[in-house]
């Protein structure tokens, strides 16, 4: 280090330590400081106060998580903890828990409860200022938000060489379940499309060219028992099917709703529209027969069946008969492959159509 650098730091420090001394700017200094002692001080409470307030479970091993309890139900409880992320555990594990801000309990059939639980296990919740809540009588605590929710799944295929094809499908569907103070009732919107051809150049023909649309409205009377408002359509260029459209009313009952299995049937009446082309226009009134079931076989595979059936009242050997079985894997959180079997049945086709339309379908999809 040179000379004249190490004169020049001693001058400068000289010159602090003999500048005047002025009370009013050491004291205003002094002020200053103080004040943003006072305020960092303060900001660092508050975080530190706002991040340790958290939900606490002890598992039955004396185990304690820290974190956010999530919604409980079907005897599971999801919990969000910062070092291990979502995570669900059965609540024959816990000993207890509590939370720090209100947790809300819906009541089996007598609205929602609100406040903080003081202490809970796989038996019962204790509200502050309410008492003992037995999850019996709970049909499940914090419920996910109300939002639409659903999946598109897409399918083909696609061959070069001696066969010249390609097959493009989309499915889509989305539904809201509403369960409040005001509301329990479900919205259902669906959709498909397939376009298949097969050659090459003049001598390409359609191979499959089908859609479907689906609307419906589930509204709850009592805890199992619904009504239903449903709109059905659908179109099948090789079965020259230009429309066939089912609007119809009835009564759902949700046998079995549990985390792992969801079973349901359907009884109502439709007017079904229908055109063939070439072949009559007609139209006529008919039973709606209808069931649902899907059983979570795995955490992460599904297995599912459809079906519903169309039969006209003054002919019951003129109907229309729909059903699917398959199975769904989750891949991830979002990402999940499907497989299934479609069996369309038309008892009275299109001039010189057969009556049976089987399909093998196999798609990948991403729920949301």
């Amino acid at each position: 280090m040179s000379t004249k650098f190490i004169r020049a730091i001693r001058d400068i420090r000289g010159s602090i330590l003999f500048l005047p001394f002025d009370k009013n700017v050491y004291s205003n200094w002094s002020d200053m400081f103080s004040k943003l002692t006072i305020g960092f001080t303060a900001l660092v409470l508050l975080f530190a106060m706002r991040y340790s307030r958290a939900d606490e479970v002890i598992l039955s091993n004396g185990d304690k998580l820290t974190g956010k309890v999530g919604n409980i139900y079907g005897g599971k409880m999801k919990f969000i903890s910062p070092a291990l992320g979502e995570i669900t555990i059965d609540m024959s594990q816990i000993k207890d828990f509590h939370t720090d801000d209100p947790a809300k309990v819906q009541i089996k059939n007598n609205g929602t409860v609100q406040g903080k639980i003081t202490s809970g296990d796989a038996s019962k919740v204790v509200l502050e200022g309410k008492g003992d809540v037995l999850l019996d009588t709970v049909k499940q605590i914090n419920a996910p938000d109300q939002k639409w929710t659903g999946s598109v799944l897409v399918t083909g295929n696609l061959a070069r060489g001696n066969t010249e094809e390609a097959n493009l499908g989309v499915e889509a569907r989305a539904l809201l379940r509403r369960e409040d103070a005001f509301h329990d009732d479900r919205f259902t919107i669906a959709g498909t499309y397939t376009f298949g051809s097969s050659g090459t150049g003049d001598n390409t023909v359609v191979s499959a060219e089908n859609w479907s649309a689906l609307v419906k409205y589930d509204d709850y009377f009592a805890k199992k028992l619904y009504g239903y408002v449903i709109t059905t359509a659908m179109g099948d260029h090789l079965a020259d099917i230009t429309y066939r459209i089912a609007p119809g009313v009835g009564l759902g009952y949700s046998w079995l709703d549990e985390p792992k299995v969801h079973f349901n049937t359907e009884a109502g009446v439709s007017y079904v529209f229908q055109n063939y082309d070439p072949g009559p226009v007609s139209d006529y009134a008919s039973l709606r027969l209808a069931y649902h079931l899907d059983y979570k076989v795995l955490e992460n595979l599904t297995l599912f069946n459809n079906l519903q059936w169309l039969p006209a009242f003054n002919d019951f050997s003129d109907y229309n008969l729909f059903v699917d079985a398959g199975l769904r894997t989750n891949w991830t959180k979002q990402l999940f492959s499907e497989f299934k079997v479609e069996w369309n049945r038309d008892s009275t086709p299109a001039p010189d159509k057969v009556p049976d339309d089987l399909r093998f379908i196999l798609g990948v999809g991403w729920t949301f």
